[in-house]
């Protein structure tokens, strides 16, 4: 049988505190917190804290502050420079859509070259157009490729490469954006268009060897001069050989060198090729075979 606690008196643990009645029966106790006895030291230490937990948390406050700040001039910033890069966009359009026009193409674009644009739609922001280089060849297949030989192989000519620059201060880089464009030449227009074979000379005389060259022209009227050609000898009244042809099929040559049986005369039974022959060149302007030709005279002999 286990004995009961001891009994102990309030006033003993407690003695700055009345005595309370009944707590002198055996038994355990609960003693609520707030009766107990709080020292002038612990009063003295709970101030303390409760100081330094009110400076850190100004300091957690000010942090807080300024990140948001901070945030807030970032996103500033951020929204800025979208703005630019979207009225920058709009004026490279229209660069493009000018220079659709084939006779603005082909021309110096001096109308462009440092103007200074303005629109309603973005206050306070400023373009600046720079024409930084026209004529610009592309080569095929590629460029250390076709370095190699004297005349290198051009697919394409004239493209032209625009700076445009958008910002509210475009002499400062902050808050400037830049964009750069290869702005190539307007897609030709097949329909209506020629091919023209160009030769120089009169007939052609026997073991003669004549050179020619073709020239492709869209609808439009524009010289195309990246179009590269497949070339034939047609034999009309006369006969020639085919010569050579340029890497990039550009131009053509032809040998006069052709004999045939002379019926009328036995004493010579051979006797040059004369009469007429045809040099085609062909090409595919956007999708459609175009295909031109030049007729040449090769001369009678003795």
């Amino acid at each position: 049988m286990t004995p009961n606690p001891p009994v102990r008196d309030w006033g003993q643990d407690y003695p700055n505190y009345p005595p309370l009645a009944g707590l002198a029966q055996p038994g355990i106790y609960l003693i609520l917190p707030e009766l107990l006895p709080v020292s002038r030291r612990g009063r003295g230490s709970t101030l303390v804290e409760t100081i330094v937990s009110l400076v850190l948390l100004s300091g957690c406050l000010l942090l807080v502050g300024a990140l948001l700040q901070r945030s807030n001039r970032y996103q500033q910033k951020s929204e800025s420079l979208l703005e630019a890069a979207s009225f920058a966009d709009k004026v490279m359009s229209d660069v493009r859509q000018w220079a659709r026009d084939g006779s603005n193409y082909d021309s110096n674009w001096a109308y462009w070259q440092g103007r200074q644009v303005n629109e309603p739609d973005y206050p306070n922001l400023t373009a600046q157009v720079d024409i930084q280089n026209t004529g610009l060849k592309v080569l095929s297949p590629d460029k250390y490729t076709e370095l190699a030989y004297a005349a290198p192989r051009e697919i394409l000519k004239g493209s032209v490469l625009v700076r445009v620059q958008a910002g509210r201060d475009l002499t400062s880089p902050v808050g400037r954006l830049v964009i750069w464009s290869l702005i190539a030449p307007p897609s030709p227009v097949s329909a209506g268009a020629t091919i023209v074979v160009n030769s120089s000379g009169g007939p052609m005389v026997f073991n003669e060897t004549r050179g020619f060259t073709a020239t492709a022209i869209d609808g439009n009227g524009r010289q195309l001069p990246h179009c590269c050609f497949e070339w034939r000898v047609h034999n009309l009244s006369g006969e020639a050989s085919p010569g050579t042809q340029s890497r990039d099929g550009r131009s053509y040559s032809i040998v006069y060198d052709q004999t045939r049986d002379d019926d009328d005369d036995d004493l010579t039974p051979e006797v040059w090729a004369s009469g007429t022959v045809s040099v085609e060149a062909e090409a595919r302007i956007m999708g459609t075979l175009v295909t031109g030709s030049s007729v040449v005279s090769l001369a009678a002999g003795p």
